[in-house]
């Protein structure tokens, strides 16, 4: 388990989901409830990839993976579908880059979008309940910090089972692999 890594991530929960509701008071009464939400949305999404970005050393792909937002984000913007369709694409948006960055297996990428699922039902079971959108974009994002504990993840210092024999004996079959491979 990464114990420092949630707690990362419960700190980036309370500044995003602060900066959220403030952005939310400000943008709402300029643009109406539902254009602020969307843009809201919007803010969160790219700080929270850009945290993410910032937190795992592979520089392959970050490019790629802020064109590929900012392409989703014009489209949500020309389209302008249904809220619910906004949160499921920048939702989904996360899931792909946390795969792309801290997961190296099919088992860590399918818990992280359960992960994501129970994340937006817990956020929007909230909003019912509460009507509080700073304590829904906080259950969202401190439930994301769970993401560190799924087995397997990547961190900053290396994978989180860098002590487990059984990924020791994985990363060394696969090493005899390549060389086997490039000799033929």
């Amino acid at each position: 388990m990464n114990a420092a890594g949630f707690w990362r991530g419960t700190l980036a929960a309370l500044v995003l989901s602060t900066a959220g509701a403030l952005a939310f008071k400000i943008f709402a009464p300029l643009t109406g409830s539902g254009i602020g939400l969307k843009l809201v949305t919007l803010g969160l999404s790219a700080a929270y990839l850009l945290w993410l970005l910032a937190r795992h050393d592979a520089r392959v792909g970050r490019v790629a993976s802020a064109a590929a937002w900012c392409l989703a984000a014009a489209l949500l913007l020309a389209v302008d579908p249904a809220l619910w369709t906004w949160l499921l694409v920048q939702v989904g948006l996360i899931w792909l880059l946390r795969c792309l960055y801290a997961h190296g297996s099919l088992r860590g990428a399918m818990l992280d979008a359960g992960l994501n699922g129970l994340a937006l039902a817990a956020a929007i079971a909230t909003a019912a309940h509460t009507r509080s959108l700073f304590l829904s974009l906080w259950c969202f994002f401190l439930m994301q910090a769970l993401y560190v504990l799924i087995p397997g993840t990547a961190t900053r210092l290396g994978t989180a089972d860098d002590h487990d024999p059984f990924e020791h004996a994985e990363r060394a079959a696969e090493s005899a692999l390549r060389r086997l491979a490039t000799r033929s």
